[in-house]
């Protein structure tokens, strides 16, 4: 919709690789992607909870692995309930 307010020669090129991208896109690009996300936000939330333990000046006692295994349930978690909402 936005596109048809564009020139175009300007919309044209845009909407042919927004197509390619969404048409032809393999599944594992897609893979990758969801697994660099679900990383990138537990690291979110691993770097909050670092803050508010040295703000506390707590000792996390946990491995790292069930940390980080917290931390992307709590990702997990916090999209479906954003998603399904």
């Amino acid at each position: 919709m936005v596109f048809d307010y564009w020139p175009d020669e300007i919309a044209e090129p845009i909407v042919r690789e927004i197509d390619v991208v969404l048409n032809h896109a393999s599944a594992g690009f897609l893979t990758m992607g969801i697994g660099r996300a679900l990383f990138f936000a537990s690291s979110g939330v691993e770097a909050v909870r670092l803050a508010l333990n040295r703000a506390y000046r707590d000792n996390d006692a946990r491995s790292l692995l069930k940390q980080r295994v917290q931390s992307v349930v709590f990702v997990l978690v916090g999209a479906t309930l954003i998603f399904c909402d």
